[in-house]
């Protein structure tokens, strides 16, 4: 991996150097995980085109050394996409939240810090002098939120008790998990949960009923959704039992679903419709501005 990096590091610094432009990566490790780099403009009229910066939360820059004259502006545009309209303030009550346009000129030992996802660009060096700055984008370190990935969990298959020769057993009161832990809504009502100790789909099941939304992921392989979607349906199959077979109230009829697909694989709004059909079946309400290929 350093060697890796370390290449495409000097064929990185090689092509900059052709732009008059060279940029020296440290790395950082506070709380947050970050990259810091020093970026001279080492020639006149060398600037930075618009931009902005992903897999990043905050960006900034530090001016720690004298700034040639005259000092090149940074702009920032908060309008990224096209526009017919626009509702401007009155020039002369813009400030700096409200302008669709902002400018800054950069002071030395001074640093501004921005949302990252803003368009934003360096005016070109009107001097023969380099032009220094310590530039840096940064992300939060480890997980947040309640993201889950199915492939990381823990599930079993389902045991089809749906459809067994003496009856439909799927999501009966005596499939109900008692660990009051991992059930505190007392909802989940899996056999698999109950004969397999190691499954997990209990997490999915608690976070799942205390969401007033939410919204499933996968690809498309062959026309189908992906092995690990298909076995996570087929494994909350117990809740549209509950209402559908055991005549019980439906425990998600207030929780809003959304499906997306990626891949641009070979029928895949084919994947989309039939998983809308299948959340209104086990009783979800699909948002269609949430439900689509990408």
């Amino acid at each position: 991996m350093q060697v890796r990096a370390h290449v495409y590091m000097r064929a990185y610094s090689a092509c900059l150097h052709r732009c008059n432009v060279s940029h020296v990566y440290m790395c950082v490790r506070p709380r947050v995980c970050g990259l810091v780099h020093v970026c001279v403009y080492k020639s006149a009229c060398v600037g930075m085109h618009a931009h902005a910066h992903s897999n990043s939360i905050v960006s900034g820059s530090l001016y720690y050394c004298e700034l040639p004259e005259p000092v090149s502006r940074v702009f920032f545009d908060r309008h990224t996409m096209y526009r017919q309209i626009e509702l401007n303030p009155e020039d002369s009550k813009r400030n700096l939240y409200n302008s669709p346009v902002n400018m800054i000129t950069p002071k030395v030992n001074e640093l501004f810090m921005f949302p990252s996802d803003i368009n934003h660009m360096i005016e070109a060096n009107g001097s023969n002098e380099p032009r220094q700055a310590i530039a840096f984008n940064s992300f939060v370190k480890g997980r947040f939120g309640n993201y889950r990935d199915v492939s990381e969990l823990n599930i079993v298959p389902c045991e089809g008790n749906v459809s067994r020769k003496d009856g439909n057993s799927c999501g009966v009161m005596k499939a109900k998990l008692k660990d009051k832990e991992k059930n505190p809504t007392g909802y989940h009502r899996c056999w698999a949960s109950l004969n397999e100790k190691d499954d997990e789909l209990w997490k999915i099941s608690k976070e799942l009923f205390e969401s007033n939304a939410v919204i499933f992921f996968t690809s498309v392989r062959w026309g189908q959704a992906s092995m690990f979607y298909q076995k996570l349906i087929e494994r909350l199959t117990w809740i549209e039992s509950r209402y559908s077979t055991l005549g019980e109230s439906n425990i998600i009829e207030n929780i809003q679903s959304g499906f997306i697909c990626t891949g641009q694989n070979w029928k895949g709004m084919d994947v989309v419709d039939t998983q809308k059909r299948v959340h209104t079946f086990y009783g979800f309400k699909p948002n269609d501005l949430n439900c689509f290929m990408m």
